[in-house]
C-alpha cells in the first residue's frame, strides 16, 4: 500500500485549521481526521483534503520520501531542516511557547515542550553554526489578540509541531 501526503483543511467549532496527513487515500485522511476530533470533543463541520506529495517545492522535500515508506497512517509535520516527520498515536494537545530574541523579534513554537521548541526555533535560524542568537523562552501570550487567544486551545490540540502564525481571517497556521 502506497502512502501519500494529504493537506486538509478543516472546520470545526474551534475555527479552522490546516493539517497534513499520511494516508493511502482520502478515506483513510478523513477517518484519521474524525478520530482525532472525536478524542478532543470538538465538533467538525467540514474537512477539504487533497494530496499534495506530488507537488511540493523542492524546498519541502526533505525527509518527505522516508516518511511516505515508514510512517503509519496519520499526522504528518514539517519542521525546516529536520524535514517531514510522521506522528502516531493519539495525538496530545501542545503549548505555545513564545522565543523572543534580543532584538525584540518574536517567533511562536507549537511543541511538545520548551526543549522541542528551543530546537525547532533553532534549526530554523540560518545555516551559520558559530552564529550566537540569545533568546527567552516562555509561555506568555503578551501581545497575541484576544481572536487569537480564543483559538489557541482548539487549534494546540490538533498536535501539529511547528512554527506558527496567527491571521485574522485564516487563524492559526504553520509556518
Amino acid at each position: 500500500m502506497k502512502f501519500q501526503l494529504f493537506r486538509s483543511e478543516v472546520i470545526a467549532s474551534n475555527g479552522k485549521t490546516v493539517c497534513y496527513v499520511v494516508a493511502p487515500c482520502i478515506e483513510m485522511v478523513v477517518d484519521v481526521i474524525k478520530e482525532h476530533y472525536e478524542a478532543n470533543d470538538i465538533r467538525l463541520t467540514r474537512i477539504a483534503t487533497g494530496r499534495v506529495d506530488d507537488s511540493l517545492g523542492s524546498r519541502r522535500q526533505l525527509g518527505l520520501q522516508s516518511m511516505l515508506e515508514t510512517a503509519p497512517a496519520g499526522f504528518a509535520t514539517y519542521v525546516p531542516k529536520i524535514g517531514w516527520m510522521g506522528t502516531t498515536g493519539r495525538r496530545r494537545s501542545l503549548t505555545l511557547y513564545q522565543i523572543t530574541e534580543l532584538n525584540g523579534d518574536r517567533t511562536f513554537i507549537a511543541a511538545p515542550n520548551a526543549e522541542f521548541a528551543s530546537v525547532v526555533w533553532g534549526l530554523s535560524l540560518s545555516s551559520d553554526l558559530n552564529e550566537r542568537r540569545p533568546f527567552s523562552i516562555s509561555e506568555e501570550l503578551d501581545g497575541i489578540s484576544v481572536e487569537a487567544k480564543e483559538g489557541l486551545p482548539d487549534f494546540l490540540k490538533l498536535g501539529t509541531t511547528g512554527i506558527v502564525t496567527w491571521d485574522n481571517e485564516r487563524g492559526w497556521s504553520i509556518i
